[in-house]
């Protein structure tokens, strides 16, 4: 607008930076284009003005008539979109599945494979990342396809899932939890239910501060806790499980 042309809508448009966001939300701190260019394009600029200082720069050209520094601006500029061709064919790849170097990158790609109704690529994609050296990662892309199976009603798999992540070196919580609501509420074991919610009770308990909130919050654990029990004794509404 300051250039005195009318703004257009370009009729497709395909923003980076939240292809960035999404892609390396759980690799990368830092999804800049800066950080982008070193950490995953190899790229270091040397010399380069801030992008802080460029409005400044500009707006002193416009007021003042200064142009020492514009040069600096341009050069920027060729380097911004050198910078953003290259991650676009990275970008490119990715989608296509090609150079997948990171268990994040593999998680990402299952969850919007999934959205997009890309099923056997989407399971894939987690089940790689469940399988990776990083076992935050790895339990986040196992849950993430637990989930799924759950709400298509494929129990088995689902259950599998849980069953691995309660059984591991670190019980996960959440699983522990689905387990628990699993035989509660579709097997009707309220023994093992009621069993799965101490133990989950036992995890949290070590690190309570780290479960304040949600299914996992100790007061959520011990109000599951009182209903099996009542389930148990026999004294449980039916409208109230």
């Amino acid at each position: 607008m300051l250039a005195g042309f009318r703004q257009t809508v370009p009729e497709q448009h395909l923003d980076l930076l939240q292809c960035a966001r999404v892609l390396w939300k759980k690799r990368l701190e830092s999804r800049s284009l800066r950080s982008i260019e070193e950490s995953l394009l190899g790229l270091h600029r040397y010399d380069d003005i801030p992008g802080a200082e460029i409005p400044a720069v500009y707006f002193d050209y416009l007021r003042r008539g200064k142009t020492a520094r514009l040069k600096q601006v341009f050069h920027h500029n060729v380097l911004d979109i050198l910078s953003m061709v290259t991650l676009l064919e990275r970008i490119a790849c990715l989608g296509a599945g090609q150079n997948v170097e990171h268990p994040a990158e593999a998680l990402a790609l299952g969850r919007l494979c999934l959205r997009a109704g890309r099923v056997a690529e989407g399971i894939s994609y987690l089940s790689d990342a469940a399988a990776g050296n990083d076992d935050l990662l790895a339990t986040e892309a196992a849950l993430e396809l637990s989930f799924y199976y759950k709400r298509l009603g494929q129990w088995a798999e689902a259950v599998e899932i849980w069953l691995a992540l309660a059984d591991s070196r670190k019980p996960n919580p959440t699983a522990l939890i689905e387990l628990a609501k699993y035989y509660e509420h579709r097997v009707k074991d309220f023994g093992k239910a009621l069993e799965l919610t101490l133990e989950t009770l036992s995890v949290v308990n070590q690190k309570p501060y780290c479960f304040t909130n949600g299914e996992a919050c100790i007061e959520a654990l011990k109000h599951r806790h009182a209903r099996l029990l009542r389930k148990i004794s026999g004294t449980e509404k039916p409208q109230s499980s």
